[in-house]
């Protein structure tokens, strides 16, 4: 009885200094006591106070639990759903992946590959100017299965050691595909002799192998790393003959874990119309729909993009 008096004195101490931890492992050894002692058996309430005991030792636990899920930046609570897979790439893997392929990229450091990819203060101010960036490293690895899959796996790496339990990532097929002929891609000073010719070496890789190439490498990630990750399928602003197959090939790989499509690239390339029947192709197979819109246009890109595009998400939307 003393000690137990004794126990619940200290308690009572720490929390006047606030020294919350030690105090409640004090109160649950008073209860242990409690609980064990003659007196409380003789009361027949012995049962009640091992409850209370195990009760408040559970919620201790789950409280420390829950601190540790803050404090720890390795413990996965964050969910991000707008991200470019195609923009998300290690310097260091592009540096590699350019090397086997046997393609010039003024460097041998990998870090040197930032001046190129970079969006910088000093450059001008603009949606076009940010894209034009993606014409310098895309190259490197469009047509590469082993690359793309390489990609998807490190990013589901990468969001991991960012805490981030749940990712939807997006990618445009297309861009990403060798069957398209070089001269019907969008060339760009950035652009070389070395990468068309390794393009054109390339065997003739399709848009429905890129998405399996990425879904696998996804897959692999999210088995390794204890993430989950989804996908969505970019429809390119200024490519509206290609829009139906993006639907198609959502539908195809909805098993694979692709939930959805998007539009995105620059924004006033053609009036959003011109992409409406496949995105009322995509609300009849109930595949979830996402537009870029009101990033460089007006609010009333975004309306249309609800209305004419069946929008259930905005990307930027300002």
């Amino acid at each position: 009885f003393f000690l137990f008096v004794a126990f619940v004195c200290l308690a009572l101490q720490g929390l006047l200094n606030r020294r919350v931890p030690a105090c409640q492992l004090i109160l649950a050894l008073c209860f242990v006591m409690l609980a064990s002692s003659s007196f409380v058996r003789n009361l027949g309430i012995s049962k009640y106070c091992t409850a209370v005991t195990t009760a408040f030792w559970s919620a201790r636990m789950a409280s420390s639990s829950c601190n540790g899920a803050i404090s720890n930046p390795k413990v996965k609570s964050k969910v991000e759903l707008h991200n470019h897979l195609d923009g998300a790439i290690r310097w260091r893997t592009l540096h590699d992946i350019a090397k086997k392929r046997g393609m010039k990229i003024g460097s041998e450091e990998p870090s040197e590959i930032r001046k190129y990819c970079m969006y910088h203060e000093e450059d001008e101010h603009s949606l076009k100017r940010f894209l034009d960036t993606f014409y310098y490293f895309l190259p490197i690895i469009r047509g590469d299965p082993d690359a793309l899959e390489r990609i998807a796996y490190e990013f589901c790496q990468d969001q991991a050691e960012q805490g981030c339990l749940y990712t939807e990532t997006r990618f445009a097929p297309h861009s990403l595909a060798s069957a398209i002929p070089w001269n019907d891609m969008v060339e760009h000073e950035f652009s070389t002799d070395a990468q068309r010719e390794a393009y054109e070496k390339l065997p003739k890789m399709t848009a429905d192998d890129v998405v399996g190439a990425i879904c696998r490498g996804l897959k692999r990630g999210m088995g390794e790393f204890g993430v989950i990750v989804r996908s969505l399928l970019v429809c390119m602003t200024h490519r509206p003959d290609l829009s139906m197959e993006i639907v198609d090939l959502a539908h195809k790989h909805r098993s694979d874990g692709v939930v959805g499509i998007d539009l995105a690239g620059w924004e006033d390339a053609l009036p959003m119309e011109v992409h409406k029947p496949a995105f009322d192709r995509a609300k009849e197979l109930g595949i979830h729909r996402t537009v870029h819109a009101g990033e460089t246009g007006n609010a009333g890109h975004v309306q249309k993009a609800i209305d004419v595009l069946h929008a259930e998400r905005i990307g930027h939307g300002y």
